[in-house]
């Protein structure tokens, strides 16, 4: 075989292998990342502010891959998490279109259990984990992909609880109940963090009813930096207003210290939403503010006795001013723990 005969053969072989290796790895998808917009939790009502592209990475050794009905929109796919009972529900309407539950594909090793139920149109998918994690997900070419990740203390962790849900109403004056009014003011703090460099884990997501020794000992497992409690007040006379924070006077006031946080989410939540201070209250008989085992304090963000706190607790521009007076004091309290 001549010089020139050698080299052409030579240089085909490289390529063929070359591309051999590229289809390879765009078939098996180890690695690969999926860029999506991350979707409407439509438990948690997003605003119209532009949401940033999500990146997650899907490893086919560990990933749930659900196909979605060409019929059914990503908005219209509402996924709940239960982080304290471990579990994930995913719930979409078929339209009249059919959901192959043999197309389904779980690698996923945190899945002790998945259960598949249908009711007319709705079809709702049970998971179960087997420990607690992260859950992230994308929408891609129809698929809803889905990974439940360890819970990383590199990065800073706050955890949200949002006073009350399901059973438990929490205070409530004509068809306006506490529990609404906590979880949307927790659901904008989400939305306003979203690129902020901590990550925030909720003791509910959706209306569901947790214990409070649940909470409490949710956060003493994940051991967050912070754990802040969100409520809305009520007293009987109806002239009373403003905000307040509980804090546990068992625990000191340096930093770390119930009182600390306190004093700091006094501060922010007072400035931002500007309807007066009650200051800070010996909470230290709150369950949560009393045996959560790291820095806790409970915001109450308003009187719904008093008719001007009311009005602010449920107009959008109030509920945003609470969200970031939240977010500021976080971000101080953070920022002085050497956290971010």
């Amino acid at each position: 075989m001549d010089e020139l005969t050698v080299r052409t053969a030579t240089i085909s072989s490289i390529l063929f292998l070359i591309l051999i290796i590229v289809v390879f790895e765009v078939s098996s998808g180890y690695g690969s990342k999926i860029h999506a917009k991350e979707p409407e939790n439509t438990i948690i009502v997003t605003s119209d502010e532009k949401q940033e592209e999500q990146t997650i990475e899907m490893n086919p050794d560990d990933n749930l891959v659900i196909p979605i009905p060409g019929t059914v929109s990503k908005e219209n796919v509402t996924i709940t998490i239960d982080a304290i009972g471990k579990a994930v529900n995913i719930n979409f309407n078929v339209n009249g279109a059919t959901f192959d539950v043999a197309k389904v594909t779980n690698t996923a090793a945190q899945i002790a259990q998945i259960e598949y139920r249908s009711e007319k149109d709705i079809i709702s998918i049970d998971i179960v984990l087997n420990d607690y994690y992260e859950t992230v997900w994308c929408f891609k070419d129809g698929n809803l992909y889905m990974r439940f990740l360890n819970i990383e203390k590199d990065t800073a962790i706050v955890m949200i609880d949002p006073g009350h849900g399901g059973s438990d109403a929490g205070a409530n004056i004509n068809g306006i109940f506490e529990k609404n009014i906590t979880m949307s003011v927790c659901r904008k703090l989400k939305e306003m963090a979203a690129n902020q460099p901590f990550k925030l884990y909720f003791t509910r997501e959706g209306d569901l009813y947790r214990a409070v020794e649940e909470r409490a000992g949710f956060a003493n497992i994940i051991q967050p930096d912070l754990f802040v409690s969100v409520h809305a007040n009520w007293y009987d006379d109806s002239a009373v207003n403003g905000t307040s924070v509980l804090y546990n006077s068992l625990n000191g006031s340096e930093i770390r210290s119930s009182n600390w946080l306190a004093s700091i989410l006094d501060e922010e939540v007072t400035k931002s939403m500007g309807i007066g201070n009650k200051g800070l209250v010996d909470g230290k008989s709150i369950y949560v503010v009393r045996y959560t085992k790291v820095p806790a304090a409970l915001v109450e963000l308003g009187f719904m006795s008093n008719e001007a706190d009311l009005n602010v607790l449920t107009s959008e521009e109030g509920q945003n001013n609470a969200a970031k007076g939240l977010l500021n004091g976080i971000n101080r309290a953070l920022h002085e723990l050497g956290r971010i």
